[in-house]
């Protein structure tokens, strides 16, 4: 078995040989014991949780509270970059979430807190399309040419009946796009 280290219902491998006893006791206990690992738990066996975090680490599992200071470290050490990707697209977060959960394979059912007009119900420009169209019209407006605070806006509105297809969409700026609100422009069509 290549020597590797036996608990029941499950085989580990030479990831164990890197704990010290303390930090292998702090892993048995939790599953043998079937225990959730909180301090006090932990000190009723003579450990603490930092024993049972680095024991973790060592074999590749990190705890919530790890995986939480984690994203805050990497939420710091990005700040910049995250808020040029909110202020991108829309203005109030360009899609990032809508992106981030669509890329990790989350659904949302996060409201949108848009007036909508009686009688039709406003459709989300998922991130794929949404992205298809800004490649499609090289990330530039393509009223005034801008590539600044980007939306996607329906050609024939939405209001009117118009589909969110990749046809009937344009890369439109924030100020383009209000500017022409639910008008249909002629010869955009």
């Amino acid at each position: 078995m290549n020597n590797a280290f036996i608990f029941p219902n499950f085989v580990v491998d030479e990831h164990l040989r890197a704990l010290s006893e303390e930090e292998l006791k702090a892993l048995v206990v939790c599953y043998r014991f079937n225990t959730h690992p909180t301090n006090e738990n932990l000190s009723n066996f003579g450990l603490s949780s930092d024993v049972l975090d680095d024991a973790l680490e060592k074999v590749g599992i990190i705890t919530e509270a790890k995986a939480k200071s984690l994203i805050k470290e990497m939420a710091n050490e990005y700040a910049d970059a995250i808020e040029t990707l909110w202020n991108w697209g829309d203005g109030k977060g360009g899609g990032l979430l809508d992106m981030i959960a669509e890329e990790l394979g989350l659904v949302t059912d996060r409201v949108n807190s848009q007036k909508k007009e009686v009688g039709y119900k406003k459709k989300t420009i998922s991130h794929s399309l949404r992205k298809r169209v800004f490649e499609r019209d090289k990330y530039r407006c393509v009223s005034c040419g801008t590539h600044l605070d980007l939306t996607c806006d329906h050609i024939y509105p939405e209001s009117k009946g118009g589909e969110t297809t990749l046809e009937n969409l344009q890369t439109m700026c924030r100020s383009c796009n209000s500017r022409k609100g639910t008008k249909v422009v002629e010869n955009a069509l």
